[in-house]
């Protein structure tokens, strides 16, 4: 089937009370008169399945490959190690909108070689991308069920952390890593600078080593953890199969640029019957357009983030 599959940010979660959400009316109407919708926790799986007949890899070694920041030590096992920023309550710790941080070139390679020094034992290294991305990998296999950090954003952190499997291992790591990281000199300049500290690394998408990067059939735009490897931001919108990860928030004056350049197209193309579907998704919800679900004009749209709630 031709899809075209379009990621964009989640509302967080009691969205109604934050005054900075703005309303979308095309991607409202679209939701709208959408053909269904499904729970999409494994969005990146789904979205992969538009271009690669086969199982989606693990995230971490794909990046590791891809990046060529494997080296030549072996590893059984890679996750993806992003930096976070959190915030502490009286009973738990949360997760703040804009906690999940990015990082340039040098300050990755910078936790890269000093995460490597101070942490010499324990068989984990920590390695840094082209792009700013971290990798941790293990010596010994590593399985846990982990959870992008994009869905705490907003959340206690308790219920995302790893679980099940090797988690305590991960666990402990992480702590270890907050410890590390508290008077960190890069997070000096960081808040010298107006920055929000690093406050940990969160560990996800975890797996063992793969040997080559998988084919895929079709274009991929936009910056994420797993799709940046065949990314292309000058990709025709028009043409199938499809996957653009958008960053800026619907409503916003970027989400206009974003929804011009590769939701108007792609639209467009579906109502010329070049493709078979349009896939909306944001947080845990994917919602589904056809060529018919144009003619689906009495029903209502309502605010975009309550498609999501």
């Amino acid at each position: 089937m031709s899809t075209v599959y379009i990621r964009f940010p989640a509302p967080l979660p009691d969205p109604p009370s934050d005054p900075s959400l703005c309303r979308a009316p095309l991607l409202e109407g679209l939701l709208a008169r959408a053909d269904s919708n499904t729970a999409s926790e494994t969005w990146r799986a789904d979205a992969f399945r538009a271009l690669c007949a086969e199982v989606p890899p693990a995230i971490a070694p794909l990046g590791l490959l891809a990046a060529e920041v494997r080296g030549t030590e072996a590893w059984a096992s890679a996750y993806v190690a992003t930096p976070v920023h959190y915030q502490a309550a009286m009973t738990h710790v949360r997760m703040p909108p804009g906690g999940v941080l990015g990082l340039t070139d040098a300050a990755a390679r910078e936790l890269a070689d000093d995460f490597n020094r101070v942490f010499v034992a324990g068989g984990q290294r920590l390695h840094a991308a082209r792009d700013g991305a971290l990798y941790c990998t293990f010596a010994r296999s590593v399985e846990a069920r982990t959870t992008d950090p994009t869905m705490a954003l907003g959340r206690d952190i308790g219920a995302w952390l790893p679980m099940g499997g090797n988690s305590a291992l991960l666990r402990g790591l992480m702590s270890e890593i907050e410890m590390w990281l508290f008077d960190h000199a890069l997070n000096q300049r960081r808040v010298a600078a107006g920055e929000p500290p690093i406050s940990g690394l969160w560990l996800w998408g975890g797996g063992p080593p793969i040997a080559t990067l998988p084919r895929l059939e079709g274009w991929v735009a936009g910056r994420d953890a797993l799709f940046s490897t065949w990314s292309d931001d000058a990709a025709d919108p028009r043409a199938s199969p499809g996957v653009a990860i958008l960053d800026a928030l619907p409503g916003t004056p970027e989400w206009q640029r974003a929804e011009a350049r590769w939701i108007v197209p792609a639209v467009q193309a579906l109502r010329a019957n070049r493709r078979a579907r349009v896939v909306l998704s944001a947080g845990e919800r994917a919602y589904s357009l056809s060529a018919r679900s144009r003619w689906r004009w009495w029903r209502r749209p309502k605010a975009w983030w309550e498609y999501f709630a």
